[in-house]
């Protein structure tokens, strides 16, 4: 029905039967431009929603696309279900109630009408620590159910509900907007699924219905106009797509017919979105025009020099825009077409870039540019390479993401430019070592669950978070785990486990590694016909070799060839070291789970005073040189 998702676990209706769903992309993509948040999706037929492994992501704008209905950041989606059946207020009972699982918490997103699709708000309707939501259900009595569990945690069943008048007539009114049910159920919403009746199969009215509104100022209508066109025979329609003049239906015919045609429609495609040019486009209808010359570039692509350069010259004067997504797409297509100006204007917009994330852009369409470079903008594109890996934050995949922009931007220098970029090139470690796994401090005890367990309920108030932090970084988790944006990228992301794993099962983890290990993590064990053994994780595969990170403090890997491989199983025992809570205090590990458990959040409940993150990093940094000291 459609495509283009990642992680939806769970789907819901709402009460005009719309499809909804909760997805996720992969959080190891944090930090770079195509790192999307988790997202809710109106799913309708024929939708494409854009999500492609690594790099390859389409934005939201994309004109073969369809956008989110609402980004809600991070998260883990699990279960989702609309409050239409519960006996709750109205505002309620229109809400989707989606489960996050990675931040044990349950979101209440509210959607309202627009046009053929939706809008929406969220809040986040319940949380706890921990809260690990795996799905959730209405029961026909009226309450909401959601269960918990998973990793081998304590699973339970939980049931909410409200106490006052059911619909909004307690006490305290409703003062919530009604839903536009009109526009919901009415023309648009009526009008996308009598054309939604036309995809994938002949109808005789298609043509007839669907042409007129490819020109639809809504996005999901003539979305599906031009579905319902393209599951048409071309010969049906191909005369009007020759004679088409209005604007966003010419950019759609574009489009559908570098979908459902072949080559030989390429020169008519240019020439008509060229022609496009000469009107005053707004922004929104300019990036789908520019996604229509990227679609026939790769459907049907190389062009011949001819047509190149008829684009070029159309393109080459727009650069830059004043709207940033217009600019990047320009960046993109003049990359393509080795347009001999697009090393100023990218580069300039690099460096000009407000976030990490614009910059890397610019940074990521430049790598692939041979020539048209000083040697001064060279030592200036290295040295933002350089810059973004030794200190720009993101997910797990961020630096590897820089490291293979280095390599592909190195295939492209000259002689001269690679004598230039040598000092900026010593200076960025692509395969660094994290730090070694030596222990700053003398043995303390040997810890046991049996040891600690009676003092879990001292997490819950009175904790002092500067230990936390301390102990955090005195037992090296820091080296291999990101909490709250900052840390290795070795190891799992810790910032929200205290939402949903419980002190106890805290205590496990840090103290018995190999008791539960994610599947992401684990290693292997290797024997090869040389009589070596190698333990550690894969990184990569080709089809001949494994990249494997023997080293968890390190991002240095070995390859291995498979021809070389006798025998291979996973290991049952995590690749972090035993021990590294054997140099604290009893009272310091308490402190550090709740160090855990609030995200290092300084202004938990679990610790005696609120206090300025600001205030923390500068006070704790001369508390870590004290103590780590042997």
């Amino acid at each position: 029905m459609c495509g283009g998702l990642r992680n939806v676990y769970d789907i819901a209706f709402n009460e005009v039967g719309d499809m909804f769903g909760f997805d996720a992309d992969m959080e190891f993509d944090a930090g770079t431009p195509w790192y999307r948040p988790c997202r809710i999706n109106h799913l309708v037929s024929g939708g494409e929603y854009g999500w492609r492994s690594g790099s390859a992501k389409w934005p939201e704008y994309y004109a073969d696309s369809l956008g989110a209905v609402v980004n809600v950041g991070f998260g883990s989606p699990t279960g989702a279900v609309f409050g239409s059946e519960a006996d709750f207020p109205a505002k309620y009972c229109r809400a989707m109630f989606v489960g996050d699982w990675a931040y044990g918490r349950i979101l209440a997103v509210h959607p309202s009408a627009q046009g053929a699709s939706y809008r929406a708000d969220f809040e986040v309707f319940l949380q706890g620590k921990p809260l690990a939501v795996t799905d959730l259900v209405v029961h026909p009595d009226g309450s909401l159910y959601f269960l918990i569990g998973g990793r081998k945690t304590q699973s339970g069943i939980y049931r909410i509900t409200y106490e006052g008048d059911p619909g909004g007539s307690s006490q305290e009114p409703d003062l919530s907007p009604e839903p536009d049910t009109e526009r919901a159920t009415g023309d648009a919403g009526a009008l996308r699924k009598r054309l939604e009746q036309c995809h994938g199969q002949p109808h005789d009215q298609a043509v007839a219905l669907a042409w007129p509104l490819l020109n639809s100022p809504d996005r999901y209508i003539r979305y599906a106009a031009r579905i319902a066109i393209e599951s048409q025979p071309l010969e049906l329609w191909q005369a009007r797509a020759l004679s088409e003049s209005r604007p966003l239906a010419r950019i759609q015919v574009a489009l559908a017919l570098s979908r459902v045609g072949d080559k030989t429609w390429l020169p008519a495609i240019l020439t008509g979105l060229n022609q496009l040019s000469r009107l005053s486009l707004p922004d929104d209808h300019r990036l789908e025009w520019l996604r229509a010359y990227g679609l026939a570039f790769s459907r049907f692509g190389p062009a011949t020099e001819e047509m190149i350069l008829s684009v070029r010259s159309t393109l080459e004067p727009l650069f830059p825009a004043s709207h940033s997504d217009v600019n990047k797409e320009l960046c993109r297509l003049l990359v393509y077409l080795k347009s001999p100006t697009v090393v100023d204007v990218g580069l300039a917009s690099m460096l000009s870039a407000e976030t990490q994330e614009a910059q890397m852009f610019y940074a990521f369409m430049l790598r692939l540019v041979d020539s048209e470079w000083s040697v001064q903008q060279r030592r200036q594109y290295f040295s933002w390479l350089r810059h973004a890996y030794d200190s720009y934050d993101g997910g797990k995949s961020f630096q590897g993401f820089v490291s293979m922009m280095v390599a592909h931007a190195k295939k492209t220098l000259n002689d001269e430019e690679r004598a230039s970029v040598r000092d900026t090139l010593a200076g960025h470690q692509e395969e660094s070592v994290i730090a070694s796994a030596e222990a700053p401090r003398r043995f303390v005890h040997n810890w046991q669950e049996s040891d600690l367990v009676p003092t879990l309920p001292e997490i819950n108030g009175g904790r002092s978070f500067f230990t936390g932090e301390i102990a955090y970084h005195v037992a090296q988790c820091y080296k291999c785990h990101r909490l709250s944006g900052r840390g290795g990228d070795t190891g799992p992301d810790l910032t929200g486990v205290g939402n949903r794993f419980s002190p106890a099962y805290l205590l496990q983890a840090v103290l018995s590694l190999s008791a539960v290990i994610p599947d992401a993590y684990r290693t292997f064990h290797f024997q090869l016909a040389d009589g070596r053994a190698i333990l550690g994780k894969i990184v990569g595969e080709t089809d001949d070799q494994f990249l494997i990170r023997p080293n968890p403090f390190s991002n240095d890997v070995i390859n291995i060839s498979k021809s070389e491989i006798e025998d291979r199983f996973v290991s049952d025992v995590s690749e972090m070291p035993e021990g590294l809570l054997n140099v604290l205090e009893g009272d310091e590990i308490v402190d550090l789970l709740a160090y855990l458990r609030s995200g290092g959040d300084a202004n938990d409940s679990s610790f005696v005073q609120a206090i300025d993150s600001e205030d923390v990093a500068d006070a704790s940094e001369p508390l870590l040189r004290d103590t780590v000291s042997p």
